[in-house]
């Protein structure tokens, strides 16, 4: 699903457990929606409802399970029951399209994740984890991260941009990147968590940067599935990313073009320490550059 990848409408995911009806031996899939002040989406604009997107894959008991859809609902279809309790991670470990992350020991390890506009909003991997007894019909997958909803606006150049890929550093308030509490026995958090590199451009570094309770997050950009997206000029773009550790004070966000080109940096401070819990969307006030 991206929240699994997410592609979100206006309507409310129902979560309710519901039994599988069909003839095939098969589980159905939920998920929680997240709540917050911008809630989870890829409509940024309609926070709530997100879309398990068939191909991909959940790691079920051990094993990489392919989502299907019958009928309206998603599924991971069985060639054979499973004895015991069932535990899912979404995502299966997965090297493909710019997504790349590694499920291994309990520990959900993002690398890097693209985000695909697309119509209606954007797709992107929110990481989930679910449990239930042996025998169950159906999986409520629960979220494994908080979620940030940022804006990007070009308010400096004549000409507007194209966005290849972004570099999200953030520090929080202690001495360390403690990641959100497990949930299910699964924890979610970037490759890079710990002292970071500040990547802004020469001379536009203000100040000192604490580099204690970081996190690196990287991200691509794609349009239907094309690399890049555009940013008129005076225009803006907002999407929603997973965010792994539990503190946020400073954001250092750097883009680059297609090609690898730094096209801006620019860094964020927040009025209040921002305390993260899983399943709950912040909105970030705009960035500017």
């Amino acid at each position: 699903m991206k929240t699994h990848k997410i592609i979100a409408t206006a309507a409310l995911m129902a979560v309710v457990a519901t039994a599988c009806t069909k003839d095939t031996l098969s589980i159905r899939l939920f998920s929680e929606p997240m709540t917050g002040g911008a809630k989870v989406l890829v409509d940024p604009t309609a926070v709530n409802d997100a879309q398990w997107v068939t191909g991909e894959q959940i790691n079920l008991n051990g094993t990489a399970r392919t989502i299907t859809q019958h009928d309206g609902h998603f599924y991971l279809d069985l060639d054979a029951p499973i004895d015991g309790a069932l535990t899912a991670v979404y995502p299966a470990s997965i090297d493909a399209n710019g997504d790349s992350v590694t499920y291994s020991a309990s520990t959900v390890t993002i690398n890097n994740l693209n985000i695909d506009f697309v119509a209606g909003g954007h797709r992107i991997i929110f990481p989930m984890a679910a449990e239930a007894a042996a025998g169950s019909e159906s999986l409520k997958f629960d979220h494994l991260t908080g979620g940030l909803k940022l804006t990007l606006s070009d308010t400096a150049t004549n000409s507007g941009y194209t966005l290849g890929s972004l570099r999200i550093v953030t520090y929080g308030d202690g001495s360390m990147a403690a990641p959100i509490a497990p949930r299910h026995g699964i924890t979610a958090t970037w490759a890079v968590q710990g002292p970071a590199v500040p990547g802004s451009m020469v001379g536009e570094t203000n100040g000192d940067v604490s580099v204690v309770n970081a996190s690196e997050m990287h991200f691509t950009f794609s349009t239907d599935g094309t690399p890049g997206k555009a940013i008129a000029d005076g225009g803006s773009i907002s999407f929603c990313v997973p965010i792994t550790v539990n503190s946020v004070k400073t954001l250092e966000v750097t883009g680059y073009s297609p090609d690898g080109v730094q096209l801006f940096s620019r860094t964020k401070t927040l009025d209040d320490v921002l305390k993260v819990q899983a399943n709950t969307m912040y909105t970030i006030p705009e960035i500017e550059f």
